[in-house]
């Protein structure tokens, strides 16, 4: 169970297939995202067919692409400082994304599993190619 991302127009074959991820990715995606001022306005925590815009997607990918020229060529598990992911100190939307999952129990998990999603090259990079290709896409 996740969240599941349909593209509008995709360029390529593995765009068209689409992109699944589950909660905990989905969530530290939208806080990666955040970080890195990019507007995520349209991004849902639910499943309901929310669209994200082509240009969302495009700024997206952008910072994504910066943000994975910095972790280094080809390397994973850096020692890199992991943000924080508590309710405190976060913008917007992503205060009420955290209650829920706090609630939920969903981001008690250890910091190792963060610190996974925001440093595994080969990830980012699969979002960011979805991202790149989609032509926009629906949230389900």
């Amino acid at each position: 169970m996740g969240m599941s991302l349909y593209s509008f127009h995709a360029r390529t074959a593995r765009a068209k297939k689409g992109l699944s991820l589950n909660w905990t990715a989905w969530h530290h995606l939208l806080i990666l995202l955040d970080e890195l001022d990019c507007d995520i306005s349209e991004a849902s925590m639910f499943n309901d067919g929310e669209h994200i815009s082509a240009p969302t997607c495009r700024a997206w990918v952008q910072a994504l692409r910066a943000y994975i020229r910095g972790l280094g060529p080809g390397k994973t598990g850096q020692t890199r400082k992991v943000a924080n992911t508590s309710a405190r100190g976060l913008s917007g939307k992503n205060k009420v994304v955290n209650a829920f999952y706090l609630r939920q129990g969903i981001i008690s998990r250890s910091d190792k599993a963060v610190f996974q999603i925001r440093t595994d090259q080969k990830f980012l990079i699969r979002i960011a190619y979805f991202f790149e290709n989609c032509g926009g896409c629906r949230q389900y």
